[in-house]
């Protein structure tokens, strides 16, 4: 496997949002985000947050949160991760959690709304956008 393929997870088939792929089926996506870990010895940090993102639509906000953590070690600062960790916090029934990552990640974006991470993400299923939102408005 070449040094691009580790960093890009190509070698082990990912499929990325802009072919709609596994995304939209959290299930495939946790498995694929999986064993594209196991195969990587130093996966990529978005390949935590994408994982993070298929537990969050699974419901698995518990595992979710693990995982954002786990980027979180190696990129304290990582945006995706932050507002992802705010919103999976807000759906586990921990306001406070949800607002302390909501404001780590506002603090270098104080303009930021929900409108911003509603016209950057993709969802193939619109509910799960709509989800994220939600659990965000509350954190």
């Amino acid at each position: 496997m070449s040094e691009p393929e580790k960093a890009t997870g190509s070698s082990v088939g990912l499929s990325v949002p802009g072919d709609g792929g596994i995304f939209g089926e959290p299930d495939a996506a946790i498995n694929v985000f999986n064993e594209a870990m196991r195969l990587s010895p130093i996966p990529p940090g978005w390949f935590l947050s994408e994982l993070a993102r298929a537990y969050f639509q699974a419901g698995r906000y518990d595992e979710a949160i693990e995982a954002l953590q786990r980027r979180l070690q190696h990129d304290p600062n990582s945006g995706e991760a932050l507002i992802l960790l705010a919103a999976s916090e807000s759906a586990a029934g921990r306001p406070d959690k949800a607002k302390a990552a909501l404001e780590k990640f506002l603090a270098p974006r104080p303009a930021y709304t929900l409108r911003h991470y509603a016209s950057g993400e993709f969802f193939k299923n619109p509910e799960d956008l709509n989800r994220v939102l939600e659990a965000l408005r509350k954190a």
